[in-house]
This record gives C-alpha cells, structure tokens and sequence, in this order.
C-alpha cells in the first residue's frame, strides 16, 4: 500500500509542472534557466535536509556511472516536455507523456524479463483509449508535430530512467540519496546543453520568478522523484508507471480551470478511463 500511494503521490506532484512552467515562462524565463534552477535548487533543498538529519549521501565510484546517466536521462525528458509547453496546450502536452508506461512495460519484459501480470495489461488496455481520446485536440485545443516529438522524446527517456532505477546498482540506494545525485546531475546536464544550444541559464528575474522556480524544485522534482523512487522499489516499475496516468488528469484539471484550455466530453470520458485504470492498478495485490 506504501508503494501504491507513493506512486500516486508522485504523479499528482508531476502533473504540477504545467502550472509552474505557465508563470515562469510569462515572468520571460527560458526553458534551461527555469530547469538548471530548478534541478539545483531541489539538489540544495535536498542536501539540506540530509545536513540537518545527519542522512548520509555519499555513494560508491561505482554508482555514480549509473547516476550520471539518470541525471541525463531525467534531464533530456524535462526539456523534451518543458519544451512542448511552448508548441501546444501543457493539458494535452502532459497527456501524450503517458505514452511512457507502455514503454516502460515492453523494456522490462525484454531486457528485465519482468512479467506483468493480466491486470496490468487490461489496466493498459482501459487507459490507452483514454489516452485517445484526450490526445485527439477538438474544441479549440492547439496541437502541434513539433510539441508531439518533443513530448515522444520525454516519454523514451522518461521509461528508460525508470528501467535504470529499477535494474541497476542505483535503484538500490535510498531514495533521497538517489535523488540528490539525480538533481545535480540533471542541472549539469540541462545547462551544459543550454551552453551547446546557445541559451545558457541565467538567474531568474524578478521575486515572483523565484517563487515560482522554488514552487517547481519543491512539488514536481524533490515530491515527484522521491516519491517515485520509494513507489518503484515497493511496488516495482510497471505499476509505478501505469499509476502515471494521473500526471495527465492534474495537468489537464489544471490547464482547463487555470488557463482556459478546453474541457470537453472527449476529455471527461478520457479522464474517466485513465482512473478506471489507475484504479486496477491500486486494488491489486
């Protein structure tokens, strides 16, 4: 049952991103300013909090390969989806990322050789046409190719750092340790490629900008990640990422009722089949 809600505890936190994204991108933010501050403020909060615990986060050479490429991984995923932001409605943005779990499931069961059971499949059977229809615009809702690969992008190196998490040494340490090390290396990562691109990070602008960014280090990364780390190690990948389906529910309640993005019946039936599924997911043993 810990499992289970930590899962939900960390979808609900990540569907957040759009309402934090939507403020710091009107405060003139860019998309590698707003996601280096993030990723080091959460690394600062975290260590913090450890310092203060006396909760140790060292970890051994051999960890940190792992951790490098998680960092790169969840970094590459974030500017994928923070990107799209920019393209398309962060509603139907967030919705496509769930296209993840069913990644997620086909890289255990080939390289993990993970069995899901029936329930996780007729779980996955329900939400997809959920999916569907939420991911089908209609009602003045801005769809965009370009916002659509960014998303596809997240989606792959979202389930690939889930299958690391889950069959490496890394998943094996605890979850704020296994965080922290994300988050530092995520900001290396996201401003190494802003410095490539030519968008270097930058400080945030104005108080509200920072009270926004702090709100995006808090909920969404610190909340998120730890919480889906405590969720894969109790309950396993699949399942942590089937539970995933919330993260399009928050993102398309908090697109529809804080930023005018339509609300259709497609989207309440959608909606409806994601939770059907969400919900054999948790009664399952």
């Amino acid at each position: 049952m810990t499992g289970t809600i930590a899962a939900i505890v960390a979808a609900v936190s990540y569907g957040t991103n759009p309402l934090w994204a939507h403020y710091l991108y009107a405060e003139g933010v860019s998309t590698h300013s707003m996601l280096a501050g993030r990723f080091v403020l959460a690394a600062l909060a975290l260590g913090a909090w450890s310092a203060a615990t006396s909760h140790p986060l060292r970890v051994g050479r051999r960890d940190l390969g792992p951790l490098a490429a998680l960092g790169c991984l969840f970094g590459a995923s974030a500017l994928g989806l923070f990107s799209s932001f920019r393209h398309m409605d962060s509603g139907l943005a967030c919705t496509l990322l769930f296209v993840y779990p069913v990644m997620v499931a086909i890289l255990m069961a080939a390289f993990a050789r993970e069995r899901a059971g029936w329930r996780i499949w007729a779980a996955l059977a329900v939400a997809l046409p959920g999916v569907a229809l939420l991911t089908r615009p209609g009602g003045g809702a801005v769809f965009s190719w370009t916002g659509f690969w960014l998303v596809m992008w997240s989606s792959a190196t979202y389930a690939v750092y889930m299958v690391i998490v889950n069959v490496s040494r890394a998943g094996r340490l605890p979850a704020t340790t296994l965080s922290f090390w994300s988050f530092v290396f995520c900001a290396v990562f996201v401003a190494l490629h802003g410095l490539a691109v030519g968008t270097p990070p930058a400080l945030p602008p104005t108080g509200g900008a920072w009270f926004h960014l702090a709100g995006l280090a808090l909920v969404p990364t610190i909340g998120s990640l730890v919480a889906m780390a405590i969720a894969i190690a109790r309950i396993g990948s699949t399942p942590t990422a089937l539970l995933g389906s919330l993260e399009p529910v928050t993102a398309v309640v908090i697109g529809a009722t804080l930023f005018g993005e339509p609300f259709t019946t497609r989207y309440a039936v959608g909606i409806g089949l994601v939770l059907l599924a969400v919900s054999g997911v948790a009664t399952r043993k």
